[in-house]
């Protein structure tokens, strides 16, 4: 291993990360964070699999700021799908705790 020095800029910014969802204080609990994920991230996912295109709509519309979509214009289906589908099978025991 190299013995030189490396520096981070000064703006840099580590964002810690709950199955790939910013980690904020209600996802961090276990109590709180099954009930977000299963009432909140995962019906998110869910809709826009089943139709990007509503989302990328929704978000261009100011009436629906703030509302729950994924802001990739339709494009990221397959990665969603992905993120969706490893939250189903990673939590499932979370899922359990949440009923």
């Amino acid at each position: 291993m190299s013995d030189s020095l490396v520096y981070l800029k000064p703006n840099f910014v580590a964002e810690p990360m709950v199955d790939r969802w910013y980690a904020w204080t209600h996802l961090v609990s276990p109590a709180t964070g099954c009930l977000n994920i299963k009432n909140r991230h995962v019906p998110i996912m869910k809709s826009y699999v089943l139709s990007p295109m509503a989302h990328a709509a929704a978000i261009k519309n100011p009436k629906m700021l703030g509302g729950p979509f994924i802001d990739h214009q339709g494009k990221r289906t397959d990665e969603v799908k992905a993120v969706l589908d490893n939250t189903l099978e990673k939590n499932a025991h979370l899922d359990e705790f949440a009923e």
